[in-house]
């Protein structure tokens, strides 16, 4: 075994070793974080309602996970990225949750080809989203800035987009049809 999978078990096996008051601490931390991120999740989920009831459709469809997604990429009209995207992230999701290959990728211990794998989902995601921000901005009247904006802060730009002004242009999804 080398040293540092060792190292690894270490730390965690010291972590059976707190105080009664080290872990009421911890408890409480992750209690406090795990309610901000909870309100954050209502949030984007409110925001995603507003969007899909501006773009015509019936909001209750964001409270479905997945269905959501698709719905928001139908509505920036790039819905045929939906299916790579979902794929790519649950390919990446299933690798990372095999026991054998996490443990290896923290302690720095990574087969090439599952390197090159994940490599090629992040690309793909990458793409998707990129797709679906230009997509999204303009489809509710924002500039590239705010496509960009949308990338990188896409649940804060995406309450912006719900809580905001802006409104749906209809016409849009029937213009990116004739560009697909």
């Amino acid at each position: 075994m080398s040293s540092e999978y060792r190292e690894l078990i270490d730390t965690l096996n010291n972590l059976n070793n707190l105080t009664n008051a080290q872990t009421t601490t911890v408890a409480a931390m992750l209690g406090f974080i795990m309610a901000l991120a909870f309100a954050w999740y209502v949030l984007t989920v409110i925001a995603s309602w507003r969007i899909i009831e501006k773009a015509g459709d019936k909001g209750w469809k964001a409270l479905i996970p997945f269905y959501n997604i698709y719905i928001l990429y139908k509505i920036a009209g790039v819905k045929n990225w939906f299916w790579p995207f979902l794929g790519a992230t649950l390919v990446v999701s299933i690798v990372t949750s095999i026991p054998d290959v996490s443990a290896k990728m923290a302690i720095g211990i990574v087969n090439p080809g599952i390197v090159i794998l994940l490599l090629a989902c992040a690309v793909v995601c990458i793409i998707a989203q990129v797709k679906y921000s230009i997509n999204m901005a303009k489809a509710f009247g924002k500039d590239s800035g705010f496509a960009v904006g949308l990338f990188f802060l896409q649940p804060i730009f995406e309450m912006i987009l719900g809580f905001g002004k802006a409104k749906y242009n209809k016409k849009f999804l029937e213009e990116s049809k004739k560009e697909e």
